[in-house]
């Protein structure tokens, strides 16, 4: 009899496991509401509550692991492959200019208003800017001369910097850039048409020009202007007869009328 007991028990047993399922009804044995019996509360592979269907730990449906909501593989979250639209190997998102080949990350920095290699730096606030940099002198007293010795290369003139680089004394604002200074070719003391700039007073040079012929000694702004001889000796400017301080007879005599009663008369002069 205790053996017929058991033959029935499990011949219910195996009937029960034919019946139809009700969907409605968890037919594991763990604690979520799938019928797999990891405990993991969805109907998915990884641990998320998302049914996105890969073992990965993001919400797409894309085995790798982007951290972002689409199926490609990048870093954002637009759900397609990137363009290039400019060609220059770097796509839109970390593009700063995405119509602009020169511009990507890594590109040289150079002085055009632009941030080249997208860095957030622009020009001369870019420690890396290479090219055509302009070099500039600094002027600490203000009159306008840079000094020759300070300099700085920049995209764009920086403060208290100039473009000139002659400053005599940049410490002094009543000396500036070099003076001409003229050659005295003929050593009569006057200096010729001829000059040459400098800071200190070459030997042989005067701060004027006054000669008015560099190669005759007798020629000078103090030199006597002889009359009839057809030389401005005197730099002075003016005609052979005006300012002339001798006289010559054979002139002054031609200009002498005389009469019956004219009496006697004396011609005196340098050259009588």
């Amino acid at each position: 009899m205790r053996t017929f007991l058991v033959f029935l028990f499990l011949m219910a047993s195996a009937c029960a496991n034919d019946l139809p399922k009700d969907p409605n009804i968890d037919q594991d044995t763990d604690a979520d509401a799938d019928e797999g019996a990891p405990g993991d509360a969805d109907v998915d592979a990884d641990v998320g509550s998302t049914g996105d269907e890969d073992a990965d730990s993001d919400v797409d449906g894309g085995p790798v692991e982007d951290v972002d909501a689409d199926t490609d593989a990048d870093v954002d979250a637009d759900g397609g492959p990137e363009d290039d639209l400019d060609g220059d190997g770097y796509p839109a998102d970390v593009d700063c200019d995405d119509a602009d080949g020169d511009v990507f990350p890594g590109a040289d920095e150079v002085c055009d208003g632009v941030d080249n290699d997208c860095d957030g730096d622009v020009d001369d606030e870019d420690d890396d800017v290479v090219g055509d940099k302009t070099i500039f002198y600094a002027d600490r007293d203000g009159d306008g001369f840079g000094d020759p010795e300070v300099v700085v290369e920049a995209c764009t003139l920086p403060d208290g910097y100039v473009e000139d680089a002659s400053d005599c004394d940049d410490t002094n604002t009543l000396i500036g850039g070099p003076t001409a200074w003229y050659t005295d070719a003929d050593s009569d003391g006057f200096g010729g048409p001829v000059f040459e700039s400098a800071c200190i007073q070459p030997s042989g040079t005067y701060p004027t020009s006054d000669d008015c012929d560099d190669t005759d000694p007798e020629v000078n702004p103090t030199a006597e202007d002889l009359c009839g001889d057809g030389v401005d000796s005197d730099c002075g400017g003016e005609g052979d007869w005006t300012s002339c301080t001798d006289v010559e007879p054979d002139e002054v005599v031609g200009t002498i009328t005389c009469s019956d009663d004219a009496g006697p008369f004396t011609v005196s002069g340098d050259h009588i």
